[in-house]
């Protein structure tokens, strides 16, 4: 197994302001977890269960660490959080942990939700990378595999991004192993060198002054305030009950066929994320029936051609629909909000709460790959949720197949969500679950 190739160079990249938001608590680090899934029928010739070469996983995901170097990092922190915590190369990183066996057997007809989700994959520890992928054999001879990874690492389009390298021929060359830089030793040399990765980045004096006060001192002093009482807070929090308990999430599927919602957007005059939303729009008006707005999350990813795809670069919208619209009418009017918001690069700041649910899309592989040899038929990606969301959904394709994976946070109804979109989208596609 190839363990990349040994550096001499320290390297440490600080986390962005919006990046550390996913560290602020111990409630936040448990629920901020995305997650892809595969579904994969067996090649020709294996037709029944006849157990798993999992050093082939292990090749195959160590390989993706070297595509995404972030995957091989974990988070350090500085000496008094005087600045922002930081990637560093994992030292001792072991790709058998972060890839796992599901222990039995699954129905192929009947795969958990909850075990697409990415929510069975156990313990994500702070020491190490924060990712993981668990891999269950199906009845059929098939295989299932869930590939979890923390907010903190990167936004949908991140894992949009190992989608396409995962689902890529297999005569592609996957990696070039490169040097591998080390870690610091300890928290005082983190701040060392993240001091000359700053001033490495800068052309002179001037522009290093000009980036440090984009930030007013006051704000970086609460900051480095907020990172050293954090646990204090927290433990405060926790013995007086005020701070807010891990719901406990549930995941639904909804399978359909992609160019039958596709189209059905296009006649609308939107796309297929604008249908995504409408649908959530429609189903929670289905489920109560007494309101008469319904406001939706959607991101928009900010990230250019060529930029980085690990980190988060998104900008969010809060769409305001009329309850009881049509699905036609209620498509039309998200992709309008859409359309201007990006004309006008008009994104109003964010009040936590005032949004009933979350809806996006994330397009997978035009065409169906394989992976190990396993025809991939089936791609799903599944949303984090805030501790005060009650509802997401995310759509996501893999060739002709269209998935829409639901969740639900605090107080939400995941069978009446499912049963609400299944209704609602009955109507206009043909189902196949």
């Amino acid at each position: 197994m190839n363990k990349g190739i040994s550096g001499s160079r320290v390297s440490v990249r600080p986390l962005t302001s919006i990046d550390e938001r996913y560290l602020t608590s111990s409630v936040v680090w448990d629920i901020s977890r995305l997650a892809v899934s595969f579904v994969m029928s067996a090649p020709p010739s294996r037709s029944s269960s006849g157990g798993l070469n999992m050093p082939a996983f292990f090749e195959l995901f160590e390989s993706l660490t070297h595509t995404f170097p972030r995957l091989r990092q974990k988070i350090m922190r500085p000496l008094l959080g005087i600045h922002a915590p930081a990637w560093v190369v994992d030292d001792k990183f072991d790709i058998t942990w972060h890839v796992r066996r599901y222990p039995h057997v699954v129905a192929a007809q009947q795969i958990p939700p909850r075990l697409l989700a990415g929510l069975e994959n156990g313990a994500m520890e702070p020491g190490r990378p924060p990712w993981d992928v668990l891999v269950a054999e199906l009845d059929d001879g098939g295989l299932m595999m869930s590939l979890r990874y923390h907010h903190v690492v990167g936004d949908g389009m991140f894992g949009r991004s190992m989608v396409l390298e995962l689902t890529r021929p297999k005569d592609v060359v996957r990696f070039v192993p490169a040097p591998l830089a080390r870690a610091p030793r300890n928290r005082i040399a983190v701040s060392f060198a993240s001091a000359r990765a700053f001033w490495g980045s800068v052309g002179s004096g001037r522009e290093a002054w000009q980036r440090i006060n984009r930030v007013p001192i006051r704000r970086r002093l609460r900051r480095v305030a907020a990172r050293n009482t954090r646990p204090l807070r927290e433990w405060l929090g926790q013995r007086s009950g005020r701070l807010p308990a891990v719901a406990r999430r549930e995941p639904r599927r909804l399978s359909l066929e992609f160019p039958a919602f596709r189209r059905y957007a296009r006649t609308c005059g939107g796309g297929v994320g604008d249908l995504t939303a409408a649908v959530m729009a429609a189903a929670l008006s289905k489920m109560a029936p007494e309101r008469e707005r319904i406001q939706l999350m959607i991101p928009i990813s900010g990230r250019a051609r060529g930029d980085d795809p690990a980190g988060n670069q998104v900008k969010v919208l809060v769409v305001d629909l009329p309850a009881g619209d049509d699905l036609a009418r209620l498509t039309a009017s998200v992709a309008a909000q859409v359309a201007q918001a990006r004309n006008t690069g008009d994104f109003p700041p964010l009040q936590p709460g005032i949004w009933d649910a979350y809806a996006t899309f994330l397009p997978g592989p035009p065409r169906p790959g394989s992976i190990l040899g396993y025809a991939v038929h089936s791609v799903g990606a599944w949303t984090a949720m805030d501790p005060r969301e009650r509802y997401g959904i995310v759509a996501s394709t893999c060739g002709p197949q269209l998935e829409l994976g639901m969740m639900t946070g605090q107080g939400g109804d995941a069978d009446a969500l499912s049963a609400a979109v299944e209704e609602v989208v009955a109507a206009t596609t043909r189902v196949s679950v």
